[in-house]
């Protein structure tokens, strides 16, 4: 059985069991169609009233902690489209140093492969230490305060793969204060064991940072930046350029010339193709 209610004009069914304060809040929720304004299905909800005879959309804002949290990649797209622009010749050559450096490997985002190198190597264009270090020192002004994070972030990860990687790594694998250190190492970056931490320190390791969207982003922005000066510098030569990117402003009579001559000929055959 049912109990049959009248009300607003119009008929209600309750249970047979409903009190009758059941039925009072049940009713109470329950709008009278009459009362209800008007609505254009063609206008979303929440626009303003007409005026003039046109309806005047009312823009739905959130903060953008708001939006953070909904569109947690939204800064990321944002970021992606102000990297630096790059015109034809500069695009070239970014090109070219990627696919000497690392056009063979499907992961670029790691140090040189070049074990016992020595060289602090990292990312697809692989930047050293060293030229971060110069960069900060002599061309800080170049970059904007998301470049500069992420280039400190490298070099410090950079400092520490130059004393653990190659030969000195044994010592951070035995106990003693080197494998003491290894650990606080391992703990700041949160790997879960020393020997992880080493590997990815070592050569052809990731340093962590393989898969980090943000510091990718950061690292491509900084990286156009740095190979858009090197190319200035050298008078948009760009075999002098990537000369320079490799050995250095004096390559021609650095130790490491004879490298440098063999890269400005892989330079040279890839502008030929």
């Amino acid at each position: 059985m049912s109990q049959t209610i009248e009300f607003e004009g119009s008929t209600h069914s309750f249970p047979d069991d409903f009190t009758e304060d059941e039925i009072s809040s049940s009713l109470a929720s329950v709008a009278n169609p009459n009362d209800l304004p008007e609505v254009d299905p063609l206008v979303p909800q929440g626009t303003s009233a007409m005026v003039d005879g046109i309806h005047q959309p009312e823009l739905q804002t959130i903060s953008a902690e708001e939006e953070a949290e909904l569109f947690p990649d939204s800064d990321l797209r944002a970021r992606e489209q102000e990297l630096p622009a790059m015109n034809a010749k500069l695009q070239g050559f970014h090109n070219r140093i990627t696919t000497i450096e690392t056009g063979n490997l499907e992961d670029t985002f790691i140090r040189t492969q070049v074990n016992g190198s020595g060289s602090s190597a990292y990312g697809p264009v692989q930047i050293t230490r060293g030229l971060i270090a110069g960069y900060m020192k002599n061309k800080r002004k170049l970059f904007n305060e998301a470049e500069l994070g992420a280039m400190n972030e490298l070099a410090e990860r950079q400092r520490i793969s130059l004393k653990i990687g190659g030969s000195d790594l044994p010592r951070y694998q035995r106990g003693g204060s080197e494998h003491a250190q290894a650990k606080v190492w391992a703990e700041r970056y949160n790997y879960d064991d020393v020997a992880t931490f080493l590997e990815a320190f070592d050569y052809g390791g990731d340093f962590g940072l393989a898969g980090d969207a943000q510091f990718e982003l950061d690292y491509e922005s900084f990286s156009r930046k740095m190979l858009q000066d090197t190319l200035k510098g050298a008078g948009n030569d760009e075999v002098e350029a990537a000369s320079r990117w490799h050995g250095g402003l004096e390559w021609s009579t650095a130790k490491s010339k004879k490298g440098t001559k063999a890269y400005r000929k892989k330079y040279e055959a890839l502008m030929n193709q």
